[in-house]
């Protein structure tokens, strides 16, 4: 298909010639346009891939399998990003309690200061044999004594309440049965020592030392054991006497 354009220029209608070829004398060219040429060829046959919908100019589609090792690479990070937080929590875990350890250490050293100050302060006749230090040669007794009895009542044994002028303590001593075994305590309001006697020495038997000089108080605890049972074992205490 062919089609003819005239051309018109200063109001002249130009229908074969050219206002040109008045002044050059060159016959008016007839200018002729394929409208098929024009338009182009026709638009058939397979398109040209272009960008798919919602992708990214210049990248490929992702297949199936890329997706899935896209999806196991974040899962990765996410579990590593996770146990890497748990490693960091656990950690703050062991420092705070190594932090809660060494402060508990800490009082508890302190505690043992002060219980070996108070130690170290004690007097030298505290915890002492009365006759093996020569105290008992200035023994006076205290007139305060109790009986060792059992849950019902039968006595077992006496423990008596000494003093020492010389040295200016208390201690106790106890009659029990040649088999007996137990414990002789003495204490004043601060302190206290006990010593363990076993069977022999003809039932007699005394306890360690504290120094209570004139004006501190003081008694003596005992007990003792004859045998197997409840009936066998008995105890007492005695009053107190100030010095």
């Amino acid at each position: 298909m062919t089609e003819t354009f005239g051309l018109t220029m200063a109001g002249r209608a130009c229908t074969g010639g050219s206002p040109l070829a008045e002044f050059s004398g060159q016959p008016n060219p007839t200018v002729h346009f394929d409208a098929d040429a024009r338009a182009g060829p026709a638009k058939s046959g397979p398109r040209k891939p272009g960008r798919p919908n919602g992708g990214t100019a210049g990248r490929a589609p992702q297949s199936d399998k890329q997706a899935r090792r896209r999806t196991m690479s974040d899962s990765t990070i996410i579990s590593t990003t996770t146990r890497t937080m748990a490693v960091l929590g656990m950690s703050a875990a062991l420092a705070g309690g190594v932090l809660t350890t060494g402060l508990m250490n800490g009082t508890a050293q302190a505690a043992s200061v002060v219980r070996t100050s108070a130690q170290a302060s004690a007097h030298p006749y505290d915890g002492k044999d009365p006759y093996r230090s020569g105290c008992a040669r200035t023994k006076v007794y205290t007139g305060k004594k109790a009986s060792l009895k059992n849950e019902v009542g039968d006595r077992l044994g006496t423990i008596r309440l000494y003093y020492s002028r010389r040295c200016g303590t208390n201690w106790g001593e106890v009659s029990v049965s040649r088999s007996g075994t137990g414990t002789i305590t003495v204490f004043t309001r601060t302190k206290s020592r006990s010593f363990t006697y076993r069977a022999g020495n003809g039932g007699h038997h005394w306890g360690d030392m504290v120094h209570a000089p004139s004006g501190v108080c003081a008694k003596a605890t005992g007990s003792v054991t004859n045998g197997i049972g409840r009936a066998n074992k008995g105890s007492g205490t005695t009053a107190k006497a100030c010095g």
